[in-house]
């Protein structure tokens, strides 16, 4: 959908109207400014491997529901080299969280990637 958004708002600057042999504006498109649009996941990056969270159970029932937001980095070998938490609902969440990223493994690409992840369960669902 947000690509879709995207062409929507390129198509609506364009120099069509500009009588021919002169030069097309400038571009001077009014600034617009759009509502947060969830982030799509990084094209360059195809899970080939992914391993879920093991979230201690006791934890998982006495909360009920938790996340782990992580950022991390994946090397051109498809390697996670790094794992940091950004944002946690409980500190006892955050070890299994980045356990399960650290085994993840991605096709290679001719360069490293930075990316981010929430990790949730909900067991009131």
């Amino acid at each position: 959908a947000s690509a879709m958004t995207r062409a929507g708002l390129h198509a609506g600057v364009s120099s069509a109207g500009v009588p021919a042999g002169l030069p097309a504006p400038a571009a001077t498109a009014p600034q617009i400014d759009l509502p947060p649009v969830e982030e799509e996941p990084d094209p360059g990056l195809i899970m080939v491997k992914s391993a879920d969270p093991q979230f201690p159970v006791s934890t998982m029932r006495r909360l009920r529901k938790g996340e782990v937001e992580v950022k991390f980095e994946v090397n051109p070998d498809g390697v996670v080299d790094s794992v940091t938490v950004v944002k946690t609902t409980n500190a006892g969440l955050n070890t299994a969280a980045m356990d399960a990223v650290k085994q993840w493994r991605f096709k290679s690409t001719p360069k490293g990637h930075t990316a981010a992840v929430a990790l949730a369960f909900n067991l009131d669902l």
